[in-house]
């Protein structure tokens, strides 16, 4: 169910003229890193707003880390 819901964020993505991207790197309460990221997209004359996808990150987190995870998600994903 929630690999469905990211294609269709994943189209919505794709069939839109633009999008933006927010990312949140936060520790839980076990000092595990997370990043968050979210999309915003216009859909049909509306714009939304989703949480694309959460990404655990190995250990101790740079920036360069960071954007290597983004980098492989939107390869994977063909996004641009």
């Amino acid at each position: 169910m929630a690999a469905d819901v990211e294609e269709h964020v994943i189209e919505g993505i794709k069939n839109s003229p633009y999008f933006a991207i927010q990312l949140d790197e936060c520790t839980d309460i076990s000092n595990h890193a997370i990043l968050l990221c979210f999309v915003r997209y216009e859909d049909e004359g509306d714009i939304k707003e989703e949480i694309l996808y959460v990404l655990d990150l190995p250990g101790r987190t740079t920036s360069l880390k960071i954007f290597g995870a983004l980098s492989v998600y939107f390869e994977e994903h063909n996004l641009d």
